[in-house]
């Protein structure tokens, strides 16, 4: 959904066949500045404008019509779940659990259905046991059947091989972990669409 000012703008894929009415105030310069915008999905679009000129002293009606250039719209944010068992926040070590990602909008909870990755990356922080713990070890998170990242008390981001969303969403019921103890998962998209520094990022 397109949103000007609390309209809703139709969507239109290709050449725009529907409008809606918005109201304007051109200044003394013929410009106008739009009401607030909002769109509640993610990808690249244009916005179209059309202003009939009523038929006056024999001439007849005429349509004016422009667009803006193609700009991206990113999600708000990445959402991270994980369905385990047991106490909330407990999982047994190396068994199987349901770990998924939904990139959503400002709303927190609204899907961006049109969503489609550029360059996800992970990374996976050990937070207890703690770095300066005698004995510990890192240990590797699983995210899909073949694809891992080693959790470190230094963590970067890394490449999250094989990640592909569907409908704004992923999903993996092969995640595990196959140590004890804390970890943290943040997820991020790098220059989304292409647009450099325009990244996805997990909610801190």
């Amino acid at each position: 959904v397109y949103d000007i000012g609390g309209t809703t703008i139709p969507g239109n894929i290709g050449t725009p066949t529907s409008y809606a009415n918005v109201t304007l105030e051109f200044d003394a310069s013929g410009e106008a500045t739009l009401p607030v915008n909002r769109y509640d999905d993610a990808g690249q679009i244009n916005l179209y404008a059309r202003y009939t000129v009523p038929a006056s002293g024999g001439n007849p009606a005429v349509n004016v019509v422009g667009k803006s250039n193609s700009f991206w719209v990113r999600p708000y944010q990445f959402n991270l779940a994980s369905a385990l068992s047991g106490a909330t926040g407990i999982h047994p070590a190396g068994e199987d659990f349901v770990w998924a990602i939904t990139a959503v909008n400002a709303t927190r909870t609204g899907i961006t259905t049109n969503y489609r990755p550029n360059d996800v990356e992970c990374r996976v922080t050990r937070v207890a046991p703690a770095a300066a713990a005698i004995g510990s070890f890192d240990g590797e998170f699983t995210y899909q059947t073949t694809n891992s990242i080693t959790a470190t008390t230094s963590s970067i981001f890394q490449d999250a091989l094989g990640v592909t969303f569907t409908n704004g969403n992923y999903s993996s019921g092969t995640a595990e972990y196959d140590e004890v103890g804390i970890i943290s998962v943040d997820v991020r998209d790098v220059n989304y669409g292409g647009v450099n520094n325009f990244n996805v990022d997990t909610d801190d």
